[in-house]
C-alpha cells in the first residue's frame, strides 16, 4: 500500500491495487461517524463509439446507453433489487451517470464490510437479460418526458447544441425518446464487458474504516470474481470545428422570469499551459472576480434591481473550455449587452488576484470537513487530471500576475453563443 501525502492538509490518501487491476484509493477520517464508497467505471453520456483491442473497428452504440446500464444494474438477479438490500442495511445507495463517467455510491454509518461488499458484488455481476432491459425502458422514458419539461435542463442542452457541432455533451445523458427505444440487451452486455472491468474503474473510500483492513476485504472480494481480458477501450470522438452552431437563440420554457446564458468556446491550446489544473484555476479566478458573488459587477446589477441571480463557470470538454455566465433578469437584452460588455473588459488587478489566493488557499482545510465531497474531489482528479495532485497550495502560490495577464489576453468573443430562455406563453 502507498501513501500519498497532500502537504497543504496534512492528510493522506492510502492508495492499493488488487490483483486484477482494480485501484482503491481510501481517505479515512476518523473524526465522522459515517463512510461514503464510490465505484466509478470510465464510461459515460458522451462514449457512444470505441474500438476494442487496438483495432480499427469501431462499436457504436445509441446515445442514452451508460444512463440505461445505470438502470438495469440495480437489478439483482436473485429477483430482488440493491436498493432493497441496502434498505435493509439503513443505508443509502445511489448512482449517477455525466458525460465522462458513471459512478455508484452507498453511504451508511454501519455494517461497513456487508455495504463494501454488496457495493462491489452488484456493479461488477452481470445481470442484464432482455426482461429487465424491457422493464427500465418504460421507467426511463417517463424520466426523458419529465426532462423536456424541465427548464434547466432545457436550457443547459439547449446552450451546448448551439456550442457545440459534433461533440456528444450537446446530447442529453438521457438519451433521446427514440435512443431509448433503440437500446437493447446486446448493447447493455457489450458496454458491461468492456467498461465496467476492474482495469476501467476506480474505488474510492473515504470517512470513518480502516484503510488496511478496507483494501484487505476488497482484495478478498476481486479474487471470487471473474471477468473477461480488459480490451482496452479507445474512444471515438468527432472532429468539431472552432466556431459555434448558433450565435443567438432564443427559447421558452417553464419558469417565472427569463433567463439567459452567454458562453464562449476557446480552444485550450490557444493559452499554451502545459499545465491545465493551473490553467483552469486562473480562468476560473478570472470569472469569480468578474462575476462572482463578491464582483462589483454583480452587486451593482443586484443594486440596480436589473438581475435576480449571476454566476458564471469554466467547463473544460476535451479540448475545447467554455466560459459560461447565467443570469435571471426581467430584462434580458439590457443584461446581455451588459455581460457581453464585461466580458470584452474583463477587470483583474494584482491586489483581486492576491485576495482571490488568499482565500482558496483558506478552503483548502474545510474541504477536508465533508467525506462526500473528498470521495467526489479524488474521482474527479483521477477522470480529468489521471492524477491526485498532492498540493495546490503551491499551484496557487506559483501563479503571478504575468501567468493571468497572458490568460486574459487570450479570451476573446469571437466564437460567442447567447440563449435566452423566456417564460411560456399561458
Amino acid at each position: 500500500m502507498k501513501e500519498i501525502k497532500l502537504t497543504d492538509v496534512d492528510e493522506v490518501i492510502y492508495y492499493d491495487v488488487c490483483d486484477n487491476g482494480l485501484p482503491i484509493y481510501m481517505w479515512p477520517n476518523n473524526k465522522v461517524n459515517s463512510f461514503y464508497i464510490t465505484l466509478t467505471a470510465k464510461y459515460g453520456s458522451i462514449h457512444t463509439k470505441f474500438k476494442l483491442d487496438n483495432k480499427s473497428k469501431i462499436y457504436e452504440v445509441p446515445s442514452g446507453s451508460a444512463h440505461y446500464l445505470e438502470h438495469v444494474k440495480f437489478n439483482e438477479p436473485d429477483g430482488t433489487t440493491a436498493h432493497e438490500y441496502f434498505a435493509k442495511l439503513g443505508s443509502d445507495v445511489n448512482a449517477f451517470t455525466v458525460p465522462d463517467y458513471t459512478t455508484y455510491q452507498v453511504f451508511a454509518s454501519t455494517e461497513f464490510e456487508k455495504n463494501l461488499n454488496h457495493l462491489l458484488d452488484y456493479v461488477m455481476t452481470s445481470c442484464i437479460t432482455k426482461k429487465l432491459v424491457n422493464k427500465e425502458r418504460g421507467i426511463i422514458t417517463e424520466e426523458a418526458n419529465m426532462g423536456q419539461d424541465n427548464p434547466y435542463q432545457k436550457l443547459m442542452y439547449s446552450f451546448y447544441r448551439n456550442i457545440f457541432k459534433n461533440l456528444n455533451y450537446r446530447i442529453e445523458t438521457i438519451g433521446t425518446l427514440e435512443d431509448i427505444k433503440k437500446i437493447n440487451e446486446k448493447d447493455l452486455q457489450l458496454i458491461f464487458d468492456t467498461f465496467y472491468h476492474p482495469q476501467n474503474m476506480i474505488l474510492v473510500i473515504t470517512g470513518n474504516f480502516n484503510p488496511y483492513e478496507a483494501a484487505a476485504m476488497v482484495k478478498e472480494n476481486q479474487k471470487k470474481k471473474e471477468f473477461l481480458p480488459y480490451r482496452k477501450p479507445e474512444f471515438v470522438g468527432e472532429k468539431e470545428p472552432t466556431q459555434v452552431v448558433k450565435k443567438y437563440e432564443e427559447i421558452t420554457g417553464n419558469i417565472g422570469e427569463p433567463k439567459i446564458k452567454v458562453g464562449l468556446k476557446l480552444l485550450d491550446s490557444r493559452f499554451k499551459m502545459k499545465d491545465k489544473i493551473k490553467l483552469r484555476i486562473i480562468l476560473r479566478m478570472i470569472m469569480n472576480i468578474n462575476f462572482g458573488v463578491t464582483s462589483e459587477f454583480r452587486n451593482e446589477l443586484l443594486e440596480k434591481e436589473l438581475i435576480t441571480s449571476l454566476n458564471s463557470l469554466v467547463y473544460f470538454f476535451q479540448n475545447y473550455l467554455i466560459i459560461d455566465v447565467t443570469s435571471q433578469t426581467k430584462y434580458p437584452e439590457e443584461v446581455t449587452k451588459k455581460i457581453v460588455a464585461k466580458l470584452e473588459n474583463l477587470d483583474v488587478t494584482e491586489e483581486t488576484i492576491s485576495r482571490r489566493i488568499k482565500a482558496n488557499i483558506a478552503n483548502l482545510i474545510l474541504d477536508y470537513d465533508d467525506i462526500e465531497y473528498v470521495n467526489s474531489n479524488i474521482v474527479n482528479a483521477l477522470i480529468y487530471d489521471g492524477k491526485i495532485t498532492n498540493s495546490y497550495k503551491k499551484i496557487y502560490e506559483s501563479i503571478t500576475m504575468e501567468d493571468v495577464n497572458k490568460v486574459l489576453k487570450l479570451i476573446d468573443l469571437k466564437h460567442m453563443s447567447i440563449i435566452e430562455m423566456l417564460p411560456n406563453e399561458n
